[in-house]
């Protein structure tokens, strides 16, 4: 018998506040130990617990923060790309945006790395290299996520997949948004200069990342837009030679420190 209480709550729910979440949708990245590390089994059952079905979910989760990290000319961006590409190529609405900040790619390597056709890297791979700072990637996510919300019926697509009870699972086609790389993110003062005070400036970009962040984490979710960052590991420089820090994530040296934060999840 289903709960009376809930479906009392749902009945005048306006919002879907009592709405449970859809099970996320993974894409795989092509890279199989990647795909199986991150997957697991997703197990269909009826209210008296009889299995229906089972299947894999493998890959990463579309809608989520996904942190690169390395050393540099590890193929950091290189990863970013594949991965990009792999998940938007089938989808037709589907399509990267990748905000090169460093200004060190092109579409000749990046068509080279994901085996992207002409009209592919065209249509579904947008590389900017321009002055950006990142309030203006947080805009262009949020007007990509309007124009999600505006033509549904043109995002939507069936996934064949059911969550644990049975459901089918419909969302949005996936994009992808790389930002490479956090060291080099700037920020817009409110007057569109941009600052420079030395670590007055830089406690300002790091405060401005942890808002980007914390705002965009239910959008991304909602709309399928998966983010990946792109870090570097650096040389960290201890105070105290003879008290050394913790690291920061797992893997990582006591004498390497990553700029801008910690990772959201990380791919080393």
């Amino acid at each position: 018998m289903a709960n009376p209480a809930l479906e009392r709550l749902r009945k005048n729910d306006k919002k879907g506040l009592f709405l449970s979440s859809q099970t996320s949708v993974s894409y795989l990245t092509g890279l199989t130990p990647l795909d199986y590390k991150n997957g697991y089994i997703v197990e269909v059952r009826d209210r008296n617990e009889k299995l229906i079905k089972k299947y894999e979910s493998l890959g990463v989760v579309g809608g989520t923060f996904i942190t690169i990290v390395g050393k540099t000319g590890t193929a950091k961006t290189t990863l970013a790309s594949q991965i990009a590409a792999k998940i938007v190529k089938d989808h037709p609405c589907s399509f990267c945006q990748h905000y090169d900040l460093e200004q060190a790619d092109s579409y000749t390597r990046i068509k080279k790395v994901t085996g992207l056709t002409q009209a592919e890297l065209e249509d579904k791979y947008v590389l900017r290299q321009e002055k950006m700072y990142i309030e203006n990637i947080f805009e262009a996510i949020m007007l990509l996520a309007k124009d999600k919300e505006t033509n549904k019926e043109e995002w939507q697509y069936e996934t064949g997949l059911e969550d644990e009870f049975g459901k089918p699972i419909i969302t949005y086609q996936p994009t992808v948004v790389i930002l490479d790389s956090i060291p080099t993110v700037a920020s817009e003062d409110s007057d569109g200069k941009t600052a420079m005070e030395g670590s007055t400036y830089a406690n300002r970009v790091a405060k401005a990342l942890a808002q980007f962040y914390k705002k965009l984490m239910p959008i991304i979710k909602t709309y399928n837009i998966t983010v990946i960052a792109i870090n570097h590991i650096n040389a960290k420089i201890e105070i105290n030679p003879f008290a050394k820090t913790q690291p920061q994530i797992l893997t990582m040296k006591m004498d390497e420190s990553l700029p801008g934060g910690e990772p959201k999840l990380q791919v080393a």
